[in-house]
């Protein structure tokens, strides 16, 4: 519910914004409005895309408090660095805009400086709606992997994939051990963290007392700790022990994931 709230309010921002650009235009389709007027509803909506702007990274932060590490900016998906990009543009136009007299800023160079961050702004805007392929991309767009123990293997496979094809998609991976030091590929997992949208939860059944992470086997509620609550978009894929994979199945089967989203492999140790 969240997720949506914040993916509508994001559309809302850009058209609005689209809008609030062309407004104090000479286009004739605000002719009848008249100049000042124009100018006055510009400031006004501009003022309430802030509040839309706002609300939609909020939002978007309380569907999935693992997505404050995109604020990062550096290392993160392009996508992420777009949206910050544009914020950063926006912000940076009011304050110029606002303040132009304190600052002494000539009015040619600020209307310059005004056409050139509003129009970067929308660019980046637009990229990050596009690159994130919640609002119009197609296909298989949310990936959860399951695994435990050696099953960690096909899912290192299909991560490496991801960040050579600089996939835009988002990656969650629920990775199970008996301990710490049972955690094969714990150092490359952190560097994908870097380079694809992957957020890393790691559960271990016999950790140190001085463990802080998720405890005990796959459940429905660890996944309920790992997983964003609208599931509906989210492909689901799994290895690992025979009785391991069970135990996910179950899981999901219980969080009403339906059969046809949930891809899982066993393996026997031999």
């Amino acid at each position: 519910m969240v997720s949506e709230l914040g993916s509508g309010l994001g559309i809302v921002a850009l058209g609005l914004f689209g809008f609030v650009i062309v407004l104090p235009s000479r286009s004739r389709l605000f002719a009848r409005l008249g100049a000042d007027t124009a100018v006055r509803l510009h400031r006004r909506l501009a003022t309430g895309l802030l509040a839309l702007l706002t609300a939609h990274i909020l939002a978007v932060v309380l569907a999935d408090p693992s997505r404050i590490a995109l604020f990062r900016f550096f290392g993160q998906p392009w996508r992420a660095q777009a949206a910050i990009g544009s914020t950063i543009a926006f912000c940076v136009l009011l304050v110029s805009s606002r303040y132009r007299r304190r600052i002494r800023l000539p009015y040619a160079a600020w209307r310059g400086v005004h056409v050139a961050l509003a129009g970067g702004a929308l660019l980046l805007a637009t990229l990050h709606t596009v690159g994130w392929d919640r609002y119009l991309m197609t296909g298989v767009g949310l990936v959860a992997l399951i695994a435990n123990g050696i099953g960690i293997t096909p899912m290192i496979s299909i991560l490496r994939t991801a960040a050579d094809d600089w996939d835009p998609r988002r990656f969650v991976l629920v990775y199970g051990n008996r301990d710490a030091d049972g955690i094969t590929f714990r150092e490359e997992l952190d560097t994908l963290t870097r380079k694809l949208e992957l957020a890393v939860f790691h559960v271990l059944t016999r950790p140190h007392a001085s463990w802080s992470g998720l405890r005990g086997r796959i459940t429905p509620a660890v996944l309920r700790q790992a997983l964003p609550e609208d599931l509906r978009r989210w492909e689901f894929f799994l290895c690992g022990s025979p009785p391991a994979v069970d135990s996910s199945l179950t899981a999901l089967q219980a969080l009403g994931v339906p059969p046809e989203r949930v891809h899982a492999e066993r393996f026997v140790e031999v």
